[in-house]
């Protein structure tokens, strides 16, 4: 029987088949996924820009853009099976959230230590170069 029965090979190869395609990227996300990370960037300088002069306003409003951005980061990473990617995005996630309740409670202290723990999991993360990952290669 084994892997001569048609059947069976469908049952076995098919959903790996779709495994695989599904954590391939097209060009167009990969680029999109660059582009948030350069906003991203650009929001952290505006966290801390908001926190060097005392902003809750501003510190709320690029904290909840930089969370907005950490739940893309997290639906991203999930899509490929880099468990330490997915382990970090989850991670930043929880800081940028940690980093929102903070800012919304004005408790700016609180906001500066979660966002000095998000940027150390932004940079791990970096430092582990991803980006040359097969799985972030153009898909077909």
């Amino acid at each position: 029987m084994g892997l001569s029965n048609p059947k069976l090979c469908c049952a076995i190869l098919l959903p790996a088949l779709c495994l695989a395609a599904a954590s391939r990227f097209t060009a167009t996300e990969l680029q999109d996924h660059r582009n948030w990370m350069d906003d991203a960037q650009d929001k952290k300088e505006d966290l801390r820009e908001a926190l060097a002069a005392k902003d809750a306003r501003k510190l709320l409003a690029a904290a909840q853009a930089t969370d907005a951005l950490t739940a893309k980061e997290l639906a991203f990473w999930a899509r490929t099976e880099i468990k330490q990617a997915q382990e970090l995005a989850a991670k930043n996630r929880e800081e940028s959230r940690e980093l929102v309740r903070a800012a919304t409670a004005s408790r700016l202290d609180s906001a500066g230590a979660a966002f000095a723990s998000l940027e150390r999991t932004c940079s791990s993360c970096h430092d582990l170069h991803f980006e040359k990952n097969e799985a972030l290669s153009p898909g077909q």
